[in-house]
């Protein structure tokens, strides 16, 4: 109800000035066109000193509707990965088998969203816009830390990225979108811009060990054999991440776009997409979890 605004455009802060035409190209065009040419650079010289008004509404009803879908889906992942939280009797499967991998799952992915939230501090020190990394952090750290998540693991991505809005993307997957699409985005391809991409790697193997220690830790022994426990610890987490890592491909992806046309002309434009493959993220979940979990 209180997100609504009036924004104003200064024409002369958006490049208009720079269009063919805008600085005055005379009253005639080649070709023998005559003088129509006279009115296109007149007009968009007057743009460049325009101002326009662009006002934005929230949509009350879709906020609150898709606002408590997030909440219950919160709630219900919250549900399955707290061990203390009282459930039916008739639950009582679902506290031995899902919570210990649930639990130990999320508790990585939040400690990965912490180091991203000190990595953006550490940032901070000595740089010369220090709130604007502040306010990339808090509104882009858990999407930016889970996309290098899932790329960590060798899930694939698909992706383009035109104009300004590329350099919203991570260094060096802005680089490589830039110079090919047509390929998807994998981490041997980045590390062919920047070698230190591999860290990435090494870091998620070990946020996945990570998890697969605090899994068996939490999983009780129901009095098997070492290989059997192992087995049962592999299957659990196995599975949670298998269903784990493409709710998160599908959370981070990317689309927007963005362009200004000019009396029918489009000034100039900007796009960035980024889509992870599910059916891999959901393999290799899989894979990852239960080699993790054994």
């Amino acid at each position: 109800w209180a997100g609504h605004d009036v924004g104003t455009i200064d024409g002369s802060k958006l490049g208009l000035d720079n269009i063919p035409g805008a600085g005055g190209l005379g009253d005639k065009l080649p070709g023998g066109l005559g003088d129509i040419g006279g009115l296109l650079p007149g007009k968009i010289g007057d743009l460049v000193d325009a101002k326009a008004s662009v006002g934005f509404t929230v949509n009350t009803g879709q906020s609150l509707a898709g606002g408590a879908c997030w909440v219950l889906g919160v709630m219900a992942i919250a549900l399955l990965a707290s061990r203390r939280t009282p459930l039916p009797a008739r639950w009582g499967a679902v506290h031995r088998t899902v919570r210990p991998a649930a639990s130990a799952l999320v508790a990585v992915l939040l400690v990965a969203v912490a180091a991203g939230l000190a990595a953006a501090a550490y940032a901070m020190i000595g740089d010369d816009h220090p709130k604007r990394i502040a306010g990339a952090a808090l509104v882009g750290a858990p999407n930016g830390v889970w996309l290098g998540i899932p790329l960590g693991l060798f899930v694939p991505w698909d992706g383009r990225a035109t104009g300004a809005l590329g350099k919203l993307l991570p260094h060096p997957i802005d680089d490589l979108l830039k110079v090919s699409t047509d390929q998807p985005v994998t981490l041997g391809r980045l590390s062919e811009l920047d070698g230190r991409v591999w860290l990435l790697a090494v870091a998620t193997a070990v946020m996945m060990l990570y998890a697969g220690v605090l899994a068996a830790a939490r999983t009780p022994t129901g009095g098997l054999s070492a290989l059997g426990f192992a087995g049962r610890c592999a299957l659990r987490l196995g599975v949670v991440t298998g269903a784990a890592l493409p709710l998160l491909v599908w959370l981070t992806d990317i689309s927007a776009n963005a362009s200004l046309s000019v009396i029918g002309f489009d000034a100039f434009g900007a796009g960035i997409e980024l889509h992870g493959q599910l059916g891999m993220a959901l393999l290799l979940g899989l894979a990852w979890g239960a080699g993790a979990g054994g």
